[in-house]
């Protein structure tokens, strides 16, 4: 998370982040590679942390609501990263 802008008039929020490496839908079902379970794990919990994250900000927390793979990202270290909120 780099920064963020709230124009309050439209409902919007932007939300700048660093330039990541691709998806998780494209790394996990298009390419079909095979991640180890722990490697799994991890990215679930990272997910999990993020939208922990969001939903604890008070005093209005942002609801994702179209948490998909594709909506994941994941960064040239292999951290994921939620994104995508259009719906939020």
């Amino acid at each position: 998370f780099m920064g963020a802008a709230v124009d309050e008039g439209k409902r919007e929020i932007k939300i700048v982040t660093e330039l990541c490496a691709g998806d998780m839908n494209k790394l996990i079902l298009e390419d079909k590679t095979v991640f180890p379970l722990s490697q799994r794990l991890i990215w679930s919990c990272q997910a999990a942390q993020g939208l922990a994250w969001l939903h604890s900000l008070l005093p209005s927390p942002i609801l994702h609501r179209d948490l998909k793979l594709a909506n994941l990202l994941h960064d040239h270290d292999m951290n994921v990263k939620v994104a995508d909120f259009g719906l939020a």
